[in-house]
């Protein structure tokens, strides 16, 4: 009997040392859980809230990329926590797979791009070809069909300006480099396309129609020329252009008059076909058009490109379509004095039409300065002769003859220039005078106001000063470039300056007129052509000091 009273107590003891083993466990693994929980909300790792309610989340340590642990406050009960994956080590991907999971494919979806219709493929039109500008910044050559003007040549070495600018609208700088960046290996966000804003006219004109009235005539005959363009907001205000002969040696300039207030407008140009002319189809072979918010549209066109309607019949008994041939030419005087005059001869023959003009121009040793002259035909139609009336102030040296124009009652065109073996021994000295001793230069440019809206048309006046010791400025102009139109094109607004007394040392103004609709944002000073008595160019831009400040901003 004891012994089984013994062996129950024994029995109960054991049963009483598992139950207090299973509680003691219990109790250190809720225990370990607290610390665990503790732990995993205090505010010192990694960057994470406290488990305060309300308290705002920790910003993460410049350049940890890992987002941030939600406050407390926003994890439901029962809810589970983001995994914090720690710092990124190498070899781990960037797609979005788990680290260490090799061999696993990413969980990440990954972004596609939306299929979009590839844009209508048309032949780019070139800009309008500015007049060929050797150094000095004088046009070397000229041709028949319309040109914008150009930019210059080389710029001569200007003194900084002086004045004080204008205070000038800030713009924002530029974000710092690295600045929003993203993971390299994902892919940037697509940026959404710009918004077109309904207040400024940046989209160039276009053309629609020509027509020939009639589509074919006799030479001697005019024949109507319609063109209709249209633009989206200011309204077409200007279409110039040129018709070729079927061989390309003639060019007919035309510019076309009519009402282009509106979104479409027709333009009509008068097309005189000269006697004798080339037998064959005529074409519009380029065409220039000015919206009124001064955006360009420049089109070319060959004879198997022209469109519907820009071709012409033309019917000749006698088709003359060979350019007259210079055999010739020389010059009476061999060196003079700025202020004489000298003299040139061409010798030049035409098999049909015969020649109507010759005209061509010399050029000064810096190439700074042309002077032009006009032929007339002698005693022997096969010689004509014209003077050359030299500057009192010309630059000394030698002065060789850069261009020369011939054309013929056909309307086809000789031109040479000097490479041309013609024009070899066509040069002359200019040894005396004061050989442009007192060169005139350009010592700032003002503008006023430099913020004006496109609401309506306003004005800019300019103001430039001059180091002109001589009196001896005779015409400032120049032009001011915008934001690029829709085709890559640069809008510009053109200026001429006037002395704004009588006193010779005061400053010349002029007005750049703004117009409605124009491109919003900045506008530069492109250009300022100075000329002088001694009728030397000297043009400046954005690249010379006395500009870099000179541009105003369109709101």
């Amino acid at each position: 009997m004891p012994g089984r009273i013994d062996r129950s107590i024994e029995g109960s003891g054991r049963i009483r040392f598992a139950l207090f083993t299973v509680a003691a466990v219990l109790l250190a693994s809720l225990a370990f859980n607290v610390i665990l929980l503790r732990r995993g909300s205090s505010p010192t790792d990694r960057g994470t809230a406290p488990l305060d309610a309300g308290a705002p989340a920790a910003e993460s340590a410049p350049g940890d990329r890992r987002p941030s642990l939600p406050a407390a406050s926003s994890i439901a009960d029962g809810a589970r926590r983001p995994i914090d994956p720690g710092p990124a080590r190498a070899g781990d991907s960037a797609s979005g797979a788990i680290p260490g999971a090799a061999g696993l494919p990413a969980t990440k979806p990954v972004a596609t791009e939306p299929t979009r219709p590839a844009p209508l493929q048309t032949d780019p039109l070139p800009s309008p070809q500015p007049s060929e500008m050797p150094e000095g910044g004088l046009p070397g050559r000229a041709t028949d069909a319309p040109t914008q003007p150009g930019t210059g040549g080389s710029v001569p070495p200007a003194p900084p300006a002086t004045a004080i600018a204008p205070p000038r609208p800030q713009t924002p700088p530029a974000a710092p480099a690295g600045s929003g960046a993203s993971n390299p290996a994902e892919k940037p966000a697509e940026k959404p396309a710009p918004e077109v804003d309904p207040t400024e006219d940046r989209t160039p004109p276009s053309l629609s129609l020509f027509r020939f009235d009639p589509p074919e005539v006799k030479d001697g005959g005019v024949a109507t020329l319609t063109i209709q363009a249209s633009d989206d907001l200011s309204g077409v205000v200007s279409v110039k252009g040129a018709v070729s002969s079927p061989g390309g040696t003639a060019v007919l300039p035309f510019e076309a008059t009519g009402d282009g207030g509106g979104n479409f407008g027709v333009f009509v140009a008068q097309i005189a076909i000269p006697a004798r002319a080339e037998t064959g189809v005529w074409w519009v072979s380029n065409v220039y058009v000015l919206d009124r918010a001064n955006n360009p549209l420049v089109a070319n066109f060959g004879a198997a490109t022209a469109p519907p309607g820009a071709r012409l019949r033309v019917l000749s008994a006698e088709s003359d379509s060979t350019p007259p041939e210079v055999r010739s030419l020389w010059v009476d005087k061999l060196t003079l004095s700025g202020g004489e005059k000298n003299g040139v001869r061409v010798e030049v023959r035409d098999d049909q039409s015969g020649v109507a003009a010759v005209r061509g121009a010399f050029q000064s040793p810096s190439k700074s300065a042309q002077v032009p002259f006009l032929c007339a035909a002698g005693a022997d139609p096969a010689f004509w002769e014209g003077p050359v009336s030299i500057p009192a102030n010309a630059e000394c040296g030698r002065w060789t003859l850069q261009t020369l124009r011939v054309t013929d009652n056909a309307g086809n065109l000789a031109l040479l220039t000097g490479l041309s073996p013609q024009m070899a021994g066509a040069e002359f000295v200019v040894a005396g005078g004061d050989c442009d001793s007192l060169p005139t230069s350009l010592e700032r440019v003002d503008l006023s106001p430099v913020i004006v809206t496109n609401d309506a048309a306003s004005g800019i006046t300019i103001t430039v000063g001059l180091s002109d010791e001589g009196h001896r400025a005779i015409s400032i102009s120049g032009w001011a470039a915008g934001p690029a139109s829709t085709n890559g094109q640069v809008p510009r607004i053109f200026f001429s300056c006037a002395r704004a007394s009588n006193d010779p040392g005061a400053p010349w103004t002029g007005t750049i007129s703004v117009p409605q609709y124009a491109a919003k944002g900045i506008w530069r000073i492109g250009l300022v052509r100075l000329q002088d008595k001694s009728l030397t160019f000297r043009d400046y831009t954005p690249a010379s000091p006395v500009l870099a400040q000179a541009w105003f901003e369109v709101r």
